[in-house]
């Protein structure tokens, strides 16, 4: 709700002095100062009574907690203290005072970090403000500068100088006669290796102090300019062993690599470069790697995230975005673990969805942080992950490719060669096929339609089932009508991914699928599938475009019309379906 000025000034002062009776005097001088109207006190009135039917319909939208009652001659503001930025500000502020001053570093930065994300931009901007707000405003922007100077202070003790470099270099803009800023700017910069432009930032403070104030910067700063120019030891930097709850605060949460992965260094080879700083854009580095179900992208995005660790040294996040492979896991849960694992106390993690991200990417910010995302399903969700520094990286592995992700590199991965499925088989399997296996042994991978986790079930059978040989599993998957059922070990069951990816689709899509399963050719197109089922162009277009991206269709592009494969394993699953029994009438009632 826009409220007039006036109206803004009277409530920010009762928010400013909530639980406190404001006089009806005090009222008039701050908004009126010294040229109140004659009607001031009815005015006053008006602008209660507005307040609080603001305050009943926010209550009614689920903001309760707050009232605004009359008292003597004046109006008290009661509201709950973590209803308020600036008390949860305070409590954050005063925990991480106490952290440095104990010596606990990391909770300091932590808690600071915390305080400072609830900053969205100057205190009281957009408020008239008379005497008193004008004190308030001057007071919360000192408690700011002084919470960033406490959390700058505890990251140089923990050894983070190319961290607040950049961060430094702006406050001593925009402060600069700020001495504490320039001080921890000369440090972090001598300590990074950069001497010259920690003299530099010194000889720009004493210019300034001269020009402004004429005096001379303060002792301690000169003492430290004498050891920046002496070349101290003593200015060497100092990594602080600290740690919270006895646990590291640079998580590497990537599952164990594979032992038995193979292939895929093509796709490997490309997605480095995408994460190169030199082939991306100046923002965080977003990937998607997109692709069916069972196709192997989890063990792709392991196998790349180990690869890519160096390059992303101060944490490796990983989470599913699906729970059981069905229910979606909301940003709000993960940003919640991922805040946790960097050693943030329960109180210190913000009870909302933007509060928690702005804390996430408030701690990436100048950090080297890679995070793997699988199984996205939605957009939305990824966003609200996304860290935002110029040196973090996001690998997305979904079945989908998210285009509403925008600015994203996405690449498809394909189901493996049968040399690969050949290699794979034997490596699940813990076996050295014979020569004579190998025919059966290709058929099997060519079967399971180069598909990884159908051929890891086929490999975990023949590594768990007594006297089950390669031939003999051939011959049970040559029966159609069982495979589906045959290429399913534990956990690793195709047709269960198929099932999930074919719910996701429009009954449009499920019709076009079930109307081409046992009729169309091996490879099409759109406009033999028209031909095929006598139905618009434009609809066929769109619902196979939806099967492609759900992951029950292939396609090759490379043509002036794209071309489609469904693939074998597939069509087994479509054909169990009951839209296929009269699919030309289903798709022209949908039509």
């Amino acid at each position: 709700m826009s409220l007039a000025p006036k109206l803004r000034t009277a409530f920010a002062l009762l928010l400013a002095l909530h639980d406190e009776v404001v006089p009806t005097s005090n009222l008039i001088d701050e908004i009126w100062q010294e040229s109140p109207p004659t009607t001031v006190v009815s005015t006053i009135q008006t602008y209660v009574y507005q307040l609080r039917k603001m305050l009943m319909e926010s209550s009614r939208g689920g903001s309760g907690g707050v009232i605004l009652r009359t008292v003597g001659s004046g109006y008290q503001l009661k509201i709950g203290p973590e209803k308020l930025d600036v008390t949860v500000f305070d409590r954050l502020f005063d925990q991480g005072k106490q952290a440095l001053r104990e010596r606990r570093y990391e909770s300091a930065s932590n808690a600071l970090t915390s305080a400072l994300s609830l900053w969205r931009n100057q205190p009281l901007a957009d408020v008239p403000k008379g005497p008193i707000l004008q004190a308030y405003a001057a007071q919360l922007e000192e408690a700011r500068l002084q919470a960033l100077d406490m959390r700058i202070e505890a990251d140089l003790r923990l050894g983070r100088e190319l961290d607040v470099i950049r961060e430094l270099k702006s406050l001593v803009i925009t402060n600069p006669l700020h001495e504490g800023f320039h001080a921890k700017l000369m440090l972090a910069l001598h300590r990074s290796g950069r001497r010259h432009e920690a003299l530099n930032a010194y000889s720009q403070l004493r210019k300034t102090l001269v020009a402004d104030l004429g005096v001379e910067p303060s002792g301690a700063v000169q003492r430290l300019h004498r050891a920046v120019l002496a070349a101290d030891p003593a200015l060497d930097p100092v990594r602080e062993t600290t740690r919270a709850g006895g646990v590291l605060t640079s998580p590497a949460q990537l599952p164990a690599d594979l032992d038995d992965f193979v292939g895929r260094e093509d796709y490997l080879v490309d997605l480095e470069m995408a994460f190169n700083r030199e082939t991306s854009s100046a923002g965080t580095r977003v990937v998607i790697l997109s692709g069916m179900a069972g196709v192997g992208k989890t063990a792709v995005g392991i196998r790349l995230g180990h690869r890519l660790r160096r390059q992303f040294p101060d944490a490796q996040f990983f989470a599913s975005l699906t729970a059981g492979g069905v229910q979606p896991v909301e940003a709000y849960a993960v940003l919640g673990e991922f805040l946790r694992a960097l050693n943030f106390f329960a109180d210190q993690v913000p009870p909302t969805l933007e509060g928690r991200s702005q804390l996430f990417r408030s701690w990436c910010a100048d950090r080297k942080v890679l995070l793997v995302l699988d199984d996205a399903t939605r957009a939305e969700s990824v966003r609200h992950l996304l860290p935002g520094g110029s040196q973090c990286g996001v690998l997305v592995l979904s079945r989908s490719s998210l285009p509403q992700l925008s600015g994203a590199r996405r690449f498809v991965l394909n189901p493996m060669s049968p040399d690969a499925g050949v290699s794979l088989l034997a490596k699940v399997a813990g076996i050295s096929l014979r020569q004579r296996e190998m025919p059966a042994a290709r058929q099997i991978a060519e079967l399971c339609d180069g598909l990884p986790i159908a051929i890891r079930a086929i490999g975990a059978k023949l590594a768990t089932t007594p006297g089950l040989t390669v031939e003999r599993e051939l011959a049970r998957l040559q029966i159609g009508e069982r495979r589906l059922a045959e290429l399913q070990s534990g956990d690793l069951d195709l047709q269960a991914g198929l099932e999930r990816s074919y719910q996701q689709l429009s009954g449009g899509a499920q019709h076009v699928l079930g109307g081409i399963t046992r009729t169309a050719p091996e490879w099409f197109t759109a406009g033999g599938v028209r031909e095929l089922i006598g139905l618009p162009q434009d609809l066929v277009e769109t619902w196979l475009a939806e099967a492609l991206d759900g992951g029950l269709l292939l396609a090759d592009r490379r043509q002036d019309e794209a071309r489609y494969h469904l693939l074998r394993t597939v069509r087994l699953f479509l054909s169990a379906k009951n839209e296929t029994v009269t699919p030309v009438a289903a798709l022209r009632h949908i039509a």
